[in-house]
């Protein structure tokens, strides 16, 4: 069993824990905009929930070749155990923020949060094939998609129905705190795995390198074919997951409970996929299924 071993297990437990924090914090965010801040404010709370996922996507533009060059730099277990320091500070800023109730600190936090994604992603997946054989690859990405979808539940139903309670803000935050402390605790395990690429220049100019990366794919059909579904998939489903509050709410009058129930269903359909993927292609990689 994959998630037994040694050399994944601890990652495993990175990855889960970090995408838990990642959704508490924004269900959070989207329930109190969209039932308190926004009335109080006198904003749209559409304008403002659909705001605050760009907000998290943007570091992902932004950064996403300059994260790329440093995973492949640098000794990745390391700079997973800084991404993970990283996100306790975040965490613990936003303890503070979320009792405030302070939009625009709110907003900066999830724009930190995506950079936190940012630079784990490509950290996260670079090391599976140091760690693992070649034929184990399929069932750790299909775990660790499976398993983001199953905690992006789980964080939102949290997030979401805590936020809101009676001294929902200090539960909420420092659960975030608490999580962050047992990822950071996971990284220290991660195996060693040293950088691919340890002559490799940084870029200076990282938005320059987040759209030569992308010149790079168009060099390979097979790549660019993968990515555009890839990113087809994330863009369809982070437009969905972002409008379902405002849908549960303003359109079915629903509480928070009928918002969490609608993205329960979401999320519960992705993990399931994911993880019959591996299944289905029998461990083998291949594009026939993309």
């Amino acid at each position: 069993m994959i998630l037994a071993q040694r050399n994944f297990l601890p990652l495993f437990l990175a990855q889960i824990l970090g995408v838990f924090n990642d959704n508490v914090f924004k269900s959070a965010l989207t329930m109190l905009v969209t039932y308190k801040l926004a009335a109080a404010s006198g904003a749209n709370a559409a304008v403002l929930v659909s705001l605050g996922g760009g907000v998290f996507m943007l570091p992902y533009v932004l950064f996403s070749g300059l994260a790329g060059q440093i995973a492949d730099k640098f000794e990745k277990a390391r700079l997973i155990v800084y991404v993970k320091v990283f996100e306790l500070i975040i965490m613990s800023i936003g303890l503070y923020v979320l009792i405030l109730g302070h939009l625009p600190g709110l907003f900066v936090l999830l724009f930190l949060m995506g950079a936190h994604s940012t630079f784990f992603s490509p950290v996260k997946y670079g090391i599976l094939p140091q760690a693992l054989a070649k034929n184990q690859l399929v069932a750790a990405n299909g775990l660790f998609e499976g398993s983001t979808f199953l905690f992006i539940l789980i964080g939102t139903m949290y997030g979401g129905i805590f936020v809101l309670q009676p001294g929902g803000a200090y539960i909420v935050g420092l659960t975030c705190m608490g999580v962050a402390v047992a990822g950071l605790a996971a990284s220290f395990l991660i195996p060693k795995a040293p950088g691919v690429a340890p002559n490799l220049t940084i870029s200076k100019n990282f938005l320059a390198e987040s759209f030569r990366v992308l010149g790079v794919t168009k060099q390979g059909h097979n790549l660019l074919l993968v990515l555009l579904t890839i990113s087809w998939f994330w863009l369809l489903g982070a437009v969905i997951l972002s409008l379902i509050p405002v849908y549960g709410a303003q359109l079915l009058h629903g509480d928070e409970f009928t918002t969490t129930f609608l993205l329960s269903l979401f999320s519960v359909g992705i993990a399931v996929g994911s993880v019959a993927c591996q299944k289905l292609v029998k461990d083998q990689i291949t594009l026939a299924y993309v």
